[in-house]
């Protein structure tokens, strides 16, 4: 499985059922945590909301839109989809 490690936090981004997430999706939220640590955060933002609202309880895109919500100061959304992505 691909690993990412975002502020010392390794996670693992798996794929396969309906639950989990594709590989297109995996790539897709692989650009957000690009763009998200380049700055853009809105270009990100629109990458990571939709990987959320189509697999709920895919905690790698959870993990990185609660990081995007951080970075823009948006603190209870980014708590909110932080605390689901380790539960």
């Amino acid at each position: 499985m691909p690993e990412q490690d975002f502020r010392g936090v390794t996670w693992s981004f798996g794929a396969s059922s309906a639950s989990d997430p594709s590989q297109d999706a995996y790539e897709q939220l692989q650009k957000g945590e690009a763009l998200r640590q380049q700055g853009h955060l809105d270009r990100a933002l629109t990458l990571c909301q939709p990987l959320v609202a189509r697999y709920p309880n895919y905690y790698g895109a959870l993990y990185t839109l609660g990081l995007i919500y951080a970075d823009k100061d948006q603190y209870p959304q980014a708590l909110g989809l932080l605390v689901r992505a380790v539960m």
